[in-house]
């Protein structure tokens, strides 16, 4: 594992159809149906409104509470489910954090063994394709 070769192509496929499963195929947990809950009430109320109280209580920078009832809005008007919408983006930089890691690790001599056990860490793959939070940005950042 120290040279990649057709190992490291089938790890990459292998993460990425695990995380692709758990964005499309899987609903989430509840922080999904809270985001959905937060976009849905910024779209009827406003960002600033929302703040002084709604159906779930709205603790979170304002930037993420645009995003996300951009994301609700364009659920409803292309039909991709706003679950899938919300954490795609998530399991791609999951990617970039493993790409960093990478690059990170240059001149490692298990390197690509080691992007590869991130990439196929099942935390990571959960956390960033399943959870439904920012929580996998942290990683991206912090080895970024």
């Amino acid at each position: 594992m120290r040279e990649p070769g057709a190992w490291l192509w089938l790890a990459i496929a292998v993460g990425a159809l695990a995380r692709a499963w758990l964005v499309f195929g899987t609903g989430g947990t509840l922080d999904v149906d809270t985001w959905a809950c937060h976009a849905w009430e910024i779209n009827q109320k406003g960002l600033i409104a929302y703040y002084r109280g709604g159906e779930c209580i709205f603790n979170h920078p304002p930037l993420m509470g645009e995003i996300f009832s951009r994301l609700y809005v364009l659920s409803a008007e292309t039909g991709v489910p706003f679950a899938a919408l919300l954490r795609a983006p998530f399991a791609l930089l999951d990617f970039g954090t493993a790409l960093l890691l990478l690059k990170l690790l240059a001149g490692h001599p298990h390197r690509y063994g080691l992007f590869a056990a991130y990439w196929l860490l099942p935390l990571a793959i959960v956390l960033s394709s399943y959870h439904g939070n920012t929580d996998s940005a942290l990683a991206f950042f912090l080895v970024g």
